[in-house]
């Protein structure tokens, strides 16, 4: 027993220390895994409104008036979804017409979740670009939308949760977006080994040994931010949703 005990043991840290030297092979091993066990199922009850070739040809280079995604919003609330998520940055402020009308709009919506990025500040600081305070004060919640790219460039995984260099952190819109679609106020995410749990929902994770000290939310207490990575497992194109549509489509009032 114990020659197969130190065997186990060795071929554990050859394993770490191959996917530490070589990336490249993790990742080649990993789609390979992916592509053996073969395409899943797109799901029914997601609908993609995509700005895509058609709407950009209507309505002109991106970034439109904010009127034009205030119409949007209230679009498809018209449709009763149980989320909406804005993946697009609403952080400058334009005419007061069309911030206030698209306030307006996910106000009255009631689920949609807006987006914060991470930046790098003039001085260096990494800061988070939130929306406009009434836009994300309107909205039913705010979730990052950083992506990490592997090692041959594709956007393959993101992170649970990011921090800024003050420690403020912020969920994944992906997990805000269940949390709004269960009717869940105040994300109650929370993390276990290996996973995210969301109310009955159990999100498998990649968690990483390092990890951030942050504000637990109380004076004089830390806690600290492990670097858990949601995959992407690449379905296909948009249109292999269902629910495909673009934004001329759903906007479209005669304009």
């Amino acid at each position: 027993m114990a020659w197969f005990a130190a065997l186990l043991l060795f071929s554990v840290i050859a394993t770490k220390i191959v996917s530490w030297r070589l990336p490249q092979l993790d990742l080649q091993a990993r789609n390979w895994l992916i592509r053996t066990r073969g395409p899943l199922p797109v799901p029914n009850d997601i609908a993609v409104v995509a700005i895509d070739e058609t709407s950009l040809a209507r309505f002109g280079r991106y970034p439109w008036r904010r009127s034009l995604m205030a119409q949007l919003v209230s679009r498809l609330a018209e449709t009763q979804p149980k989320a909406i998520a804005l993946d697009v940055l609403f952080s400058e402020t334009t005419s007061d017409g069309d911030d206030k009308a698209l306030a307006t709009a996910i106000a009255k919506a009631g689920n949609v979740i807006t987006a914060t990025q991470l930046i790098r500040a003039d001085d260096g600081r990494i800061v988070w670009l939130r929306p406009l305070p009434s836009i994300g004060k309107a909205a039913a919640a705010v979730g990052h939308v950083q992506v990490s790219t592997d090692v041959d460039g594709v956007a393959g995984s993101f992170l649970v949760r990011e921090a800024d260099d003050e420690g403020q952190t912020e969920w994944a819109m992906a997990l805000e977006t269940i949390c709004v679609g269960d009717g869940v106020s105040h994300c109650p995410a929370r993390e276990v080994p290996g996973a995210v749990v969301i109310g009955a929902r159990t999100i498998p994770v990649r968690t990483e040994t390092r990890t951030m000290e942050i504000e637990s939310g109380h004076p004089q207490s830390m806690q600290l931010l492990n670097a858990s990575w949601i995959p992407i497992e690449y379905a296909g194109p948009a249109a292999l949703f269902r629910h495909t549509h673009s934004v001329l489509v759903m906007s479209w009032t005669g304009m």
